[in-house]
């Protein structure tokens, strides 16, 4: 660069020195401005032709040497060059310091051409075509000592090529533009002569800036169209190979090459390199090497004549980068970094989105799996059981196939807890399920439904008798020996099959395969035993409690139902059935607007059971329906004098019950319960029925009918545990305005505070979407203030847990009444506001379960 810089100084020296200084024939002002501005602009306007992947850059700066040395001397031509090459370098280290070396070399190759040519033609005639032979011979000489000059600087190899290329950037332009001049303007005084470069530029930059324009316009829409075909994509290698495939059209770029960096918050995820180049047909997708580092992007995009670089980053996380490889030197400029920060920042951002999206997939299909898996074993649980059952059972039957039910436990497991301890026992257990796990088929089921209880539905069999060869396999695995630390544990199984018949669901199935069970351990034989219609006797232990559970309806059918307020210790023996209540707030007023209903069963020798131990056998036994009504007059006589002691009015309170999945099924349902409301002078819409999620209904025809008329005479439908079950947002749109509330799980609500942002964010698309189809929101087992506060902001309508109130008798909802009171009078004194973040935790102390 040096070298060039010399040789350009010293040949205007030079040729000063051969010419003298004489001014030639026009030495006004007005023609030294004409003249030096004419240098000026032709020397900065240079002319990009795109032929292809190629762009030609011409220079103008020879037709201001040739017009020049037309109307002037040489020397006064040399003049005007120093001055306004000058000039332009100046401007270029003000403006554009990147570009130094390039200005310094255009300053000192122009000025070697300009002397050149006007040594030459001060040599010639004064005739037109002595002109442009001077500025060519002068164009050829000159970049010959370019070359030279390369060739000084660069050890490397540099063929004519070179050559051959700035003699053709140079000379064209002139040749053609003097030419079209000559013949045009030669009977035209001299300083309208003058005026025609300086012309010719301003139509240049006309028809330049109108190109430009045009091709920001076509940018923009490419940009625009770049953004829709990205919309709804959730596929992190599908919007990068978009993203890519659009960069090509939208800059003028060779290739572009987007990195995604491996996501953190999901396992196994290795990231990728998508390419694209112009002119092909697909994108080429490249794996990040394992030991991969993540490099540090650049806070804005970097741009240069040859590539650009920048970061994928949305919500402060760097995604990836992109980086775009110009075909020859690009320009930069403000419009390019805007267009590339917009394409940039919408790749990002869908990036992200589809990140988010891929959380949210992976919480809800974790919670999913928990939900239907033992942690101790990580086989199936009776929730997996029933649900995958269910389909098993109509894919055998429709392709003519077999299914048994096989149910086995360990002889003696009690003994093996009690004698070596807890922890040894859930070894034994997690051998037996690896056991079975290695034999089952991929179209069984294997899954603990019980501490030692285990299941395995076999589904794709050609005949009923393969399940008690099956069976036997299974007995003689698991009764191997146990190797533990220090000794060798022998264990023996009991079995019991059940063969699916006709009509026969999977919930029936275990039940028979159950009894079969109970056969074997009576019988004292280590064979399985199959199921036989001579079985279907409950066990002693069940048939105890269903005769118990039977004179307690009919003491409740007598006298009215109890409640565990009201129930002293010489009554306990024949308390029967009692009611407990749990209180349920408005989370924007905190204004006691309903409470829930929970049955409870005081059994004489048992002590007080939850639902869990007595409704299967109300089911089971056909007593469900009375059981039901019984539990819905009771609540129904209760209302009254539960809003009384509540103290809330007589339009705004809410007492909600629970049904089993048994009652959808009973037509007469609807009719009863209208009769009780009547009877006891209680507004159907005070009255809430919830129905769990996971509820098991075979006929959801029958039960949707039962709901619809339900909710049709007024009663409020409520979706109970909402999130754990099998309902899906098609089928809660389906039923939309038959179902009118949704309770959120207490396993999403309870730990909500220190949640991560995935599970909170399904809290809030389950509060949203309820909303969206007009339902109320319920929040079970809120236990904190923070949980409350974070309900408050998500939108949630009404909270329901251990820090409102636990289950209460009737007799102790006076007292939470009054105590709830004191502290809403004594942390919200003024009306609005807000109440959950100044009080202490639950009434009641401890607010653990």
């Amino acid at each position: 660069m040096a070298i060039v810089l010399a040789v350009g100084l010293l040949g205007p020296l030079g040729a000063l020195i051969r010419l003298g200084l004489a001014p030639g024939p026009l030495t006004t002002p007005i023609f030294w401005l004409v003249l030096v501005l004419n240098f000026a602009m032709l020397a900065a306007g240079v002319v990009s032709v795109r032929r292809g992947e190629r762009s030609f850059r011409y220079a103008l700066g020879d037709l201001a040497v040739l017009v020049s040395v037309a109307v002037t001397s040489p020397a006064a031509t040399i003049l005007a060059a120093l001055l306004a090459r000058s000039a332009l370098l100046l401007r270029d280290y003000v403006l554009h310091p990147d570009e130094r070396l390039r200005a310094l070399f255009n300053f000192g190759s122009g000025l070697l051409v300009t002397s050149l040519t006007a040594l030459l033609v001060s040599s010639f005639d004064a005739l037109p075509w002595n002109y442009v032979l001077g500025v060519l011979v002068a164009s050829a000489m000159g970049e010959l000592c370019l070359w030279g000059c390369y060739r000084l600087t660069y050890p490397v190899q540099l063929t004519s090529h070179v050559f051959r290329v700035g003699m053709l950037r140079t000379s064209i332009p002139v040749l053609v533009a003097f030419v079209l001049g000559m013949v045009l303007l030669l009977p035209v005084d001299d300083y309208v002569l003058v005026l025609v470069p300086l012309s010719a530029a301003l139509v240049w930059k006309l028809l330049y800036e109108l190109a430009e324009v045009r091709h920001e316009r076509a940018t923009w829409e490419n940009l625009d169209e770049h953004n829709a075909s990205l919309l709804g994509r959730s596929d992190e290698l599908e919007i990068a190979s978009l993203a890519a495939a659009n960069a090509v059209r939208i800059f003028p770029v060779t290739e572009c090459a987007i990195t995604v960096y491996p996501n953190p918050q999901q396992f196994g995820s290795s990231g990728h390199v998508v390419r694209a180049r112009r002119n092909a047909d697909q994108v080429s997708v490249t794996p990040l090497p394992p030991n991969y580092r993540v490099p540090s992007a650049p806070a804005a995009p970097y741009v240069t004549a040859t590539e650009a670089v920048g970061a994928l980053s949305a919500a402060s996380r760097v995604l990836g980068h992109c980086e775009l490889s110009f075909h020859g030197h690009q320009r930069h400029t403000r419009q390019l970094s805007r267009v590339l920060s917009q394409f940039l920042s919408s790749a990002a951002s869908t990036l992200m989105l589809a990140r988010q999206h891929d959380s949210m997939r992976s919480y809800a299909e974790s919670k999913a799996r928990e939900a239907e898996q033992d942690q101790l074993t990580m086989l199936g649980n009776r929730t997996r059981l029933y649900r995958g059952g269910a389909r098993a059972l109509r894919a055998a039957r429709s392709r003519g196939r077999h299914a048994s039910l096989i149910i086995f436990d360990l002889d003696g497991f009690k003994r093996i807890n009690d004698t070596l301890g807890h922890a040894t026992g859930d070894e034994v257990l997690k051998v037996v399920a690896d056991r079975i796990r290695a034999l089952v088929g991929r179209s069984d089921i294997v899954a603990r439904v019980g501490g030692d209880e285990f299941v395995v539905f076999a589904g794709d069999l050609a005949r009923p008798e393969e399940a008690l060869r099956y069976a036997e396999v299974i007995a003689a695995a698991v009764s191997h020996t146990i190797p533990l630390e220090e000794i060798q544990l022998a264990v023996e199984t009991s079995l019991g099959i059940a063969h699916a018949e006709a009509g026969v669901g999977i919930s029936e199935l275990l039940k028979r395969a159950d009894i079969a069970l109970y056969e074997a351990k009576v019988n004292k034989d280590s064979r399985p035993q199959v199921y036989e219609p001579r079985m279907a006797q409950h066990t002693p232990e069940q048939l105890l409690l269903t005769v118990d559970l039977r004179a307690a309806l009919d003491r409740a059918e007598r006298a009215p139902a109890r409640h565990a307020g009201h129930v002293s210790d010489s009554d306990v023996p024949r308390a029967g059935l009692v009611l407990h209540y749990q209180p349920q707030i408005d989370l924007r007023t905190g204004a006691v607007v309903g409470a829930e209903a929970l049955v409870r069963w005081h059994h004489p020798i048992r002590g007080l059971l939850y639902p869990d131990a007595f409704v299967p056998l109300a089911e089971q036994s056909g007593m469900i329906t009375a059981f039901t009504s019984q539990v819905v007059d009771d609540v129904l006589r209760d209302h009254a004098e539960l809003r009384e002691r509540l103290d809330v009015g007589s339009d705004a309170f809410t007492v909600s019950v629970n049904v089993s999945a048994r009652n959808l099924l009973d037509l007469s349902l609807p009719r009863h319960i209208e009769q009780r409301l009547a009877h006891h002078g209680v507004p159907p819409e005070q009255l809430v029925i919830e129905i769990t999620e996971s509820a098991n209904v075979h006929d959801w025809t029958s039960a949707e009918r039962v709901m619809r008329v339900l909710a049709e005479l007024g009663c409020r439908i409520s979706i109970d545990d909402f999130g754990t079950g099998f309902s899906s947002i098609q089928s809660l749109l389906q039923r939309q305005g038959t179902i009118r509330e949704l309770k959120v799980d207490k396993s999403f609500v309870r730990d909500l505070a220190g949640a991560s942002p995935a599970q909170s964010s399904v809290v809030q698309a389950i509060i949203h979407m309820a909303h969206g189809t007009d339902c109320v929101v319920v929040a079970e087992g809120v236990e904190s203030a923070e949980v409350v506060a974070l309900l408050q902001e998500m939108g949630c309508d009404i909270g329901q847990g251990y820090w409102f109130g636990r289950p209460l008798a009737l007799a102790a909802v006076t007292d939470w009444t009054a105590a709830w009171r004191e502290r809403w009078t004594r942390a919200a004194p003024h009306p609005g506001q807000d109440l959950f973040g100044k009080v202490a935790p639950a009434l009641g102390g401890d607010v653990s379960e």
